[in-house]
């Protein structure tokens, strides 16, 4: 939808403007007064830890409605939402664990095996390209619900994969699916 896309880039370009004014109006430091690397890192963790909660609570406050909680789990559309999340969630985790191993029993090569979950991980970048350029044409509801039946389709063929070609198949709808849901 038009205005989360503009609010996340009015959130982007205010937090690249903050950053840039504060580099800008800093005094310039000197090698020794820079800090060692593990006050770096906890500076950096620290800023993680108490400022993401903090942006992730107040743009999800933005995007919420005003339905109360019990009404929301008992409407339809959490569930058919939730359901395929879970799935694919659950799909993707059982595939990385115990996915090779699948393969093997299949009568695959640990090397098909690596291969597979390299072109999963490959075809989900592809697949955050095709969010990016459809993203804002077509409606999220839509790409979501096609990249999580194409997911669900690649669980269905690795699951008899007993050649090459369909382990292949199998990862690049699984990473697809992943990578756009």
């Amino acid at each position: 939808i038009w205005y989360d896309s503009k609010l996340k880039r009015g959130i982007g370009s205010a937090c690249v403007a903050m950053a840039l004014t504060l580099v800008a109006a800093a005094p310039r430091a000197r090698a020794q007064d820079a800090p060692s690397t593990d006050e770096a890192v906890a500076i950096a963790t620290a800023a993680y830890v108490y400022g993401y909660p903090l942006i992730t609570t107040e743009v999800t406050r933005i995007q919420m409605s005003n339905v109360p909680a019990r009404e929301g789990l008992r409407g339809p559309y959490f569930w058919t939402m939730i359901t395929p999340f879970v799935g694919v969630s659950a799909g993707f985790a059982l595939f990385l664990g115990h996915g090779v191993v699948h393969l093997r029993d299949l009568g695959h090569s640990m090397t098909v095996g690596a291969w597979a979950v390299s072109t999963l991980t490959i075809s989900g970048l592809a697949a955050k390209v095709v969010i990016g350029l459809l993203g804002d044409r077509v409606d999220p509801r839509y790409l979501w619900a096609i990249f999580c039946a194409v997911f669900g389709v690649g669980m269905l063929v690795v699951v008899g994969a007993r050649a090459p070609v369909a382990v292949t198949i199998a990862a690049i709808c699984m990473g697809l699916g992943f990578g756009g849901g």
